[in-house]
């Protein structure tokens, strides 16, 4: 059980890395995003992961009958908007690094950028 939720905070973080260094310029920025900030990195991740797991299973289950009603469309929407409030809670907790989004079409890519990312990792580990 514990190593599930390792493997699953290590893959979180894995994917916000891979999306701030390699998706273009002002879709996520994520500052100061360096060795020497990695401790509020791992709280960052930690927040992260907190959102995605926790917060985004309560509303899928509260929105499953729009989801298949969408055939899934609604969970790109909960992936945004759990994105978007990840961004507002980092910047609420002044943890010294500064979160930012695109525009909403930015998200919307985004959003399903990551939800890949992470499931070709869960599928690799």
């Amino acid at each position: 059980m514990l190593g599930s939720l390792l493997l699953s905070i290590i893959i979180n973080t894995l994917v916000l890395v891979i999306v701030a260094l390699y998706i273009p310029q002002g879709w996520l920025t994520i500052e100061p995003l360096s060795w020497s900030a990695t401790p509020l990195l791992l709280a960052l991740w930690a927040i992260f992961w907190l959102m995605y797991w926790v917060i985004r299973k309560i509303l899928q289950f509260l929105a499953t009958p729009i989801n298949l009603m969408t055939l899934g469309i609604a969970s790109i929407i909960i992936n945004m908007i759990i994105l978007y409030l990840f961004q507002y809670v980092v910047s609420q907790l002044d943890l010294g690094i500064a979160v930012s989004l695109g525009s909403i079409e930015q998200t919307f890519i985004l959003s399903i950028i990551i939800t890949l990312l992470t499931l070709i990792l869960k599928k690799i580990f």
